[in-house]
């Protein structure tokens, strides 16, 4: 894998990179139709994953309780958070430093196609 010292999101996405995740969001609160193949994601941060998701063969520091938080339906607003719409990861190692915030379907979505370590 490579460092990227960037902060603007190349409109190809991240592939094979060590992506420090906060240094995305200087310019922007939200991601939007990002892919993500075989990086490793670090943080610290919480990811708000909005929109459509697709996850496959994905790796997570832990058990699903450990890292996912849920946001209720009726919930209009999320601050504080790192924001992800209709983005893809593939392949990815998610590091221990973030957790992983959205409503039950969403979170539901990234379990099945998702392995702890």
């Amino acid at each position: 894998m490579t460092n990227r010292d960037d902060t603007i999101v190349p409109p190809e996405g991240f592939k094979s990179d060590v992506v420090w995740l906060p240094k995305l969001f200087l310019k922007s609160p939200i991601i939007e139709g990002v892919r993500f193949e075989q990086c490793r994601l670090i943080g610290p941060g919480v990811m708000a994953l909005l929109g459509e998701l697709t996850v496959i063969n994905c790796t997570f520091p832990g058990p699903a309780e450990a890292f996912l938080w849920e946001i209720p339906d009726n919930r209009p607003q999320v601050f504080g958070a790192m924001g992800f719409r209709d983005c893809e990861f593939i392949g990815c190692v998610f590091d221990s430093s973030l957790g992983v915030a959205g409503p039950r379907a969403l979170l539901q979505t990234l379990m099945s196609a998702t392995e702890p370590r």
